[in-house]
């Protein structure tokens, strides 16, 4: 930072009088900020010649408290008018959820706005775009060809509302009474379970000439329903039980697929042939029937469960338990053979066929991971090996998509090819991940790292961003992923740390009398306990945080500045530590309880510790600035 940029400078008598000016403001209380208020002199009105340090306050779901109490802030420096500005980069819990795809397009559904909505993404041209942020909730859309069906409460219920891409342009599809339920869209048509005349029953809709009908006739609540090519497909549930019905649209007939003893559930349709969960057997197995033929197919009935079918031209694919957890299998029909997928250790679920490509979520590495299967080479791929969790995938050609949760929430991400680069479909998701650009750009002094970013690779990433960029740090916070739990994590400077659960209020001790005069503890009672929350409090998380000295990487600085109380669970344990970082960053790791209570029952003593760790980093942040000038 180049100071001199920041500062107006004014005549020497002016000067005289800014010096007299800040030396009165020397008597007030040391732990406060101190606000200048200068006026005008018998030298001509003047502005204080105030330079501006800009703090960036992420990662706390709260952390706009902090970040208010910051922001214009008046301090000194060696007797030199500062001013803080912040920019406050909150972790909300964001999450994506019913993420589809076709072609050239992926949507889903998030929660970036306070409910849920419907967003897309473009895939040849790498935009995000809103397809509605309605009142309500918008859920669970589903896209096919030129449209994006989804199911929409704006009006007090839950009805059927589309998208078409080309125009885009919304379609009120139905607003009936009732609830209006689980559209599906395939080309021309769009259907849904509709609870109007009291049962749920099956309608559709025909784009092309707007027109609705009513597709079952059936006594008892129809469910679920699917729609491919000429054909749509249910659950009918009547006497205790569900079976499988069928309507050709071409030649408005409906007909049962599968009536049998026991349920029949969970259909999946193809242009081809439909298939289901049965336990006709006493168990769930996976049948199937061919709509050219009228043909029932046993498809597997081996044992334990099989679940969730999916079928997509000669396939049918399915998560199956007959092995102690559930694997993927799958059937071809063309030559009645079944095909062993995956069938390793850990959990193999929500499988998703289409053309060429299986794909599922599979935990065998101890995490979620997307792996597919190529049906032409018989080829198992592994599409994602990211540690955090990748979830729900879903297929289109050589496309790929899915949940993913590396940035600290859920967002969607895609890969063109199955190794192609993982790239974001939720690039307008608010994110502290995207902090490190801002650190990049800017000219910040500090950053304030709270613990609510629940993704390791995230602080850590913004805690690199910031040496790298000659930032100063503070760390809060035992709740959540705090940057000391992190650095711990990644065995950075021989960190470890010790959290402990339901000890309140967080009480600290100052360090020796050495440390005692440090900067932090200006204005506090250092010669008793210091209890930094009031006794209604309730913490979650006090971090202990230590260092192995005899770790080559433990920094040599590592200045232990207070321990918690007798009276808190990590009595006697380090609470509040300091030490140098790459590029001379000074680093300051607060271990009291910071998030737990969202800051409500800080006491006096913990705002003023606050303060002084904030001043303490920005005056070390100025002494390097000038130094290295």
């Amino acid at each position: 930072m180049e100071l001199g940029g920041k500062f107006r400078y004014f005549c020497s008598a002016v000067l005289a009088t800014l010096v007299l000016l800040l030396a009165a403001c020397n008597h007030q209380d040391d732990n406060s900020f101190r606000s200048l208020n200068l006026e005008a002199t018998a030298t001509g009105a003047v502005d204080a010649a105030e330079q501006t340090l800009k703090v960036l306050v992420v990662g706390d779901s709260v952390s706009p408290r902090l970040s208010g109490f910051l922001n214009g802030k008046n301090f000194e420096i060696d007797t030199n008018p500062y001013v803080i500005e912040t920019t406050d980069v909150p972790y909300a819990s964001y999450k994506a959820a019913a993420v589809d795809m076709d072609g050239d397009y992926i949507v889903w559904s998030d929660d970036r706005n306070g409910n849920s909505d419907i967003f897309g993404y473009q895939i040849s041209t790498g935009t995000e775009f809103v397809i509605s942020t309605a009142a309500g909730d918008q859920l669970s859309p589903r896209v096919s060809g030129d449209y994006v069906v989804w199911q929409d409460s704006r009006n007090g219920n839950a009805d059927v509302y589309a998208y078409q891409l080309s125009s885009t342009t919304e379609i009120t599809v139905t607003t009936a009474n009732r609830n209006q339920r689980f559209p599906q869209v395939d080309g021309d048509y769009v259907v849904w379970q509709d609870e109007r005349n009291s049962d749920a029953e099956i309608f559709a809709y025909q784009f092309s000439t707007a027109t609705e009908l009513q597709v079952s006739s059936l006594s008892g609540d129809q469910w679920t329903p699917q729609v491919a090519g000429d054909y749509i497909v249910w659950r009918s549930y009547e006497n205790g039980f569900t079976d499988i019905y069928g309507y050709r649209i071409s030649t408005a007939t409906q007909f049962a697929i599968s009536q049998a003893s026991g349920s029949q559930f969970q259909p999946a349709l193809s242009d081809k042939y439909v298939a289901w969960v049965d336990n006709r057997n006493g168990n769930d197995d996976i049948y199937a029937y061919e709509l050219a033929t009228g043909q029932e197919l046993l498809i597997s009935n081996a044992a334990g469960e099989q679940l969730s079918p999916q079928v997509s031209n000669d396939y049918v694919v399915w998560q199956d338990n007959r092995n102690g957890d559930f694997d993927i299998y799958a059937y071809h029909f063309a030559s009645a053979s079944e095909i062993e997928v995956s069938r390793v250790n850990g959990l193999q679920a929500f499988p998703n066929i289409r053309d060429d490509y299986i794909v599922w979520q599979d935990s065998r590495d101890g995490n979620n991971d997307v792996y597919a299967y190529r049906l032409s080479t018989a080829q198992e791929l592994r599409i994602t090996d990211h540690v955090t969790a990748q979830s729900r995938p879903v297929v289109s050609g050589d496309n790929f998509a899915w949940l993913d949760g590396r940035r600290g929430l859920v967002d969607v991400m895609f890969r063109q090819g199955a190794t192609g680069q993982d790239l974001l479909a939720t690039t307008n998701l608010e994110t502290p991940a995207g902090a490190v650009n801002l650190l990049a750009a800017d000219d910040y002094e500090l950053i304030i790292l709270g613990s609510n970013v629940f993704s390791d690779e995230v602080v850590l990433d913004l805690f690199d961003a910031a040496l790298a960029e000659k930032v100063n740090v503070l760390g809060l916070g035992g709740t959540g992923i705090s940057l000391a739990s992190a650095l711990a994590g990644a065995g950075r400077y021989g960190i470890s740390t010790t959290p402990a659960s339901g000890c309140s209020p967080t009480e600290v001790v100052s360090g020796s009398q050495a440390v005692a005069l440090h900067p932090v503890f200006a204005g506090l009672n250092i010669s008793d306990v210091l209890t930094l929350e009031s006794e209604a409090a309730v913490t979650k998380d006090e971090l202990a945080i230590e260092t192995d000295a005899s770790d080559s990487a433990s920094p040599a600085d590592w200045l232990v500045m207070a321990t918690f109380s007798g009276n808190m669970c990590n009595a006697a344990k380090p609470a509040l530590v300091e030490f140098t970082g790459g590029n001379n960053t000074a680093i300051l790791l607060d271990g009291s309880a910071n998030v737990a209570d969202d800051y409500l029952y800080w006491s006096a003593n913990h705002w003023t510790l606050f303060t002084n760790e904030v001043t303490h980093l920005l005056t070390r942040a100025v002494s390097r600035d000038l130094s290295e000038q």
